[in-house]
Order: structure tokens, then sequence, then C-alpha cells
């Protein structure tokens, strides 16, 4: 569980002005509808960045098919 203490910590300090958040906020700890509230903050977090990853690789790609590189080697330096 240290995991979501550290999401939530994000959330209540950088994204305060949301609505969720703030309604998050304002329940009790350790209730079942903070949790979800949490959750559900999370989840649609991972899907946001997931969706620009996706799109900033696709890009990278179309544009290597684009100027005729026919081989594309991803290396960890893409992913910092």
């Amino acid at each position: 569980m240290e995991y979501e203490s550290k999401i939530s910590k994000h959330l209540f300090a950088c994204h305060k002005d949301k609505e969720l958040v703030r309604e998050a906020d304002s329940l009790p700890k350790g209730s079942i509808q903070r949790k979800k509230i949490l959750s559900k903050l999370q989840n649609e977090g991972n899907y946001m960045h997931n969706v620009e990853v996706c799109f900033i690789i696709y890009t990278i790609i179309a544009l290597s098919n684009n100027f005729g590189m026919t081989e594309l080697k991803f290396t960890f330096k893409w992913y910092i």
C-alpha cells in the first residue's frame, strides 16, 4: 500500500485544484469512498501517461518511415 500513499500525497500536493481530489481530501482517511476515488484518479493518470508514450513512439516510427529509415532501434535513452 506504500504506492497508494505516495500517489495520494502527489495528488493532494500537485492537483489540489481538481474537483475529485478536493472531494477525496474531504473524506476520512481509510474510507472506502476515498480509496475508490484515489484509485480512479490513479488509473486515469496511468492511462493518460500510456497514451502520451504511445503517441510519441508512433510519431517516431512514422517519421522514421517517412525519411526512409528501414530499421529503427529503440534505446534506453528514449524512455528517459
